[in-house]
């Protein structure tokens, strides 16, 4: 309170003679700050003059801050250009203020409210209440109205921007999918570049055997030659498929590294997600075949099947089955079975002993199919969970029959092509299911 006895001056009088030397040294680069401007006085006055210096200070060019409890000025914030309404949020329960800053909404001061809270007999607040006079009363409503909207306006905001996270985070899990379906895809046909390859190794030990007999004068030089170019053709076949397998696997790889960055920038969400699923530190555990994993930044759960190779694993993730880098892989809590009760006729007696690996190259398809079904048996009661079954490529009868039985098969977990070097589409290896 400016005002001083040994001065002569009164509340209003010292805050005039602040503000005039702020009027004298300030510019357009000033931030002025002035705190219940126009009180101190007659009301109708201390506002008038109170718009004047708001005036002066605009067109000045000075940034200034306003408290004030006169509702002319607030009017003032809304018709007067350059300036805006701002308060502090009120708890109407409470009747404290939450000191969150509303932009474009004029406060109210609440004053017979509090009066009514810190003790002033009722009859008086009534009293003084029904002085407002009605108009003051719609302003005050109108206000609280505007309020009420804004907190609405702001929830729908919030609700808004969760969605357009939830959309983000749905885009992404599809172009994850996305991505594991067009790996899938190079790894079929990596394999079949594979058998591409035996085939030309094949034609080169042909080619030998024709050079040896050309030797020994049984073939001309002009079949000779066109041999030689059918496999420079083979060649050439094989080089072009390398490369485009080396293309599609580099775009492979800027698309995850786009995803992985996508996902970055949803820390948030995916400090929740590891939250709820409480993801165990590896260092703890050890992998092995069976346990369930996450992977990606989605946290999408998988079973491991077996290990390809040192440091990679071959997971389940739903219907897809990909070989994954341990470094990729995170231990996950082990989700509740549900009981299901399945009903297996094993027959002990005709339960042959199991071997690590079955052949039925040059069996009928009916004799084959009993030779498996005796070798499921068998390892189901041996404990047995991993063979191999060799039945070949020829016209396919044999292979189509035997993962037909596989597929029907109700002690089967699973079964897929060896890899190329193994045996690629003639030999099939079997998971059995663990009890």
């Amino acid at each position: 309170d400016e005002q001083s006895i040994s001065q002569s001056l009164s509340t209003f009088s010292g805050h005039m003679t602040n503000i005039a030397s702020i009027i004298a040294d300030a510019s357009s680069k000033s931030l002025v700050l002035l705190d219940e401007l126009g009180s101190g006085t007659d009301p109708e006055e201390g506002i008038a003059i109170a718009m004047a210096l708001l005036d002066h200070f605009i067109d000045t060019g000075c940034r200034v801050l306003v408290t004030t409890h006169h509702s002319i000025l607030k009017n003032y914030g809304y018709t007067k250009p350059g300036v805006q309404n701002a308060s502090v949020d009120f708890d109407s329960r409470t009747l404290s203020p939450t000191y969150r800053i509303i932009m474009g909404v004029p406060g109210e001061s609440r004053a017979l409210e509090i009066a009514a809270r810190n003790g002033l007999p009722k009859n008086i607040v009534e009293q003084a209440r029904s002085y407002l006079d009605e108009e003051r009363t719609d302003v005050s409503a109108l206000i609280a109205g505007l309020k009420e909207k804004h907190r609405e306006l702001d929830r729908a905001v919030r609700d808004r921007e969760e969605e357009a996270r939830r959309l983000r985070e749905e885009r992404r899990k599809a172009d994850l999918r996305e991505l594991r379906l067009r790996q899938k895809e190079l790894e079929l046909k990596q394999q079949g570049m594979g058998e591409f390859k035996r085939l030309l190794q094949e034609s080169r030990k042909k080619l030998e055997n024709l050079v040896k007999e050309i030797r020994e004068g049984e073939l001309t030089r002009d079949k000779t030659v066109a041999v030689k170019d059918f496999l420079s053709s083979l060649e050439k076949q094989v080089q072009d498929a390398d490369s485009s397998l080396a293309a599609e696997e580099q775009l492979l790889r800027e698309t995850a590294t786009r995803l992985e960055s996508e996902a970055a920038g949803e820390t948030e969400t995916r400090a929740k997600i590891q939250k709820s699923q409480k993801i165990r530190p590896a260092s703890a555990q050890q992998f092995a075949p069976g346990t369930e994993v996450f992977y990606g930044p989605g946290k999408q759960r998988g079973v491991l099947l077996r290990q390809a190779k040192k440091g990679y694993w071959i997971v389940e993730l739903g219907s897809i089955k990909m070989t994954l880098p341990e470094s990729e892989l995170q231990f996950a809590a082990p989700q509740k079975p549900q009981k299901v009760q399945v009903l297996t006729q094993v027959d002990l007696a005709q339960a042959a002993p199991p071997s690590l690996e079955l052949n039925l190259r040059g069996y009928r398809l009916e004799t084959a199919l009993e030779a498996l079904r005796k070798q499921i048996d068998g390892a189901a009661l041996s404990g047995l969970y991993e063979f191999s079954v060799i039945h070949g490529k020829g016209d396919g009868i044999l292979q189509r029959g035997v993962h037909e039985f596989l597929k029907q098969h109700p002690l089967v977990a699973d079964y897929y092509f060896a890899r190329p070097e193994e045996g690629g589409f003639g030999k099939t290896l079997v998971f059995l299911k663990r009890s």
